[in-house]
């Protein structure tokens, strides 16, 4: 279900519900329907009232994130992610979600299997919890990520290191990503469950 777009009630503008990675349903007692706040926010920092809290702040007639009630949450990871019950203090879960989404972000454009990688480090770690979802996005490099596109490359190299002929290789005598397969799941690597790829933490 689309979640209500938050609005600026300077302008009376609707903006387009794109580019978040965690929205927030806010309120307060004296505007119970709430607005959406989209994070990550791109106007400003944390520490000095970025643009997209500062509208929903100023759409509730508050001047404290602290006087917010959180109704609802959106989370883009894959999985239930119960982020009211996860935070005490709402300044803590827009902090980590604003952090989550500039991370991802960061990294998306590093990486283009970055997303592929991230989801299966989630189940890999069978986490629910936006804390640890953010420190492993902040830390790929402790897990070993192999896209499924590797794998008959992996299964060559294996051959030839065992001194099987190019020719025996090259033929359909050897399935080579069953063989590929194999050697990953031998040494410890877990297949995702789309079948992106394989992932191991040493």
């Amino acid at each position: 279900q689309p979640s209500a777009q938050r609005y600026d009630s300077q302008t009376g503008q609707l903006p387009e519900d794109t580019d978040w990675s965690v929205k927030l349903k806010v309120a307060t007692p004296e505007k119970p329907e709430g607005v959406w706040i989209r994070l990550p926010d791109h106007q400003g920092d944390m520490d000095s009232n970025p643009d997209e809290i500062s509208l929903a702040l100023d759409a509730l007639h508050v001047k404290n994130i602290q006087e917010l009630t959180v109704l609802d949450t959106r989370c883009v990871l894959p999985g239930t992610w119960n982020l009211t019950e996860q935070y005490s203090d709402v300044a803590d879960l827009m902090y980590d979600a604003n952090d989550l989404g500039l991370v991802l972000e960061s990294q998306c454009q590093r990486s283009d299997c970055f997303k592929e990688f991230l989801r299966a480090a989630l189940e890999y770690e069978n986490c629910q919890d936006l804390r640890l979802a953010l420190e492993i996005a902040r830390n790929p490099e402790f897990y070993d990520w192999i896209s499924s596109d590797s794998l008959e490359e992996i299964a060559k190299k294996e051959l030839r290191d065992q001194g099987v002929s190019e020719k025996i290789i090259g033929s359909d005598a050897i399935d080579l990503k069953a063989y590929g397969e194999e050697i990953l799941i031998r040494n410890g690597y877990v297949p995702a469950s789309d079948q992106t790829g394989y992932i191991f933490s040493p």
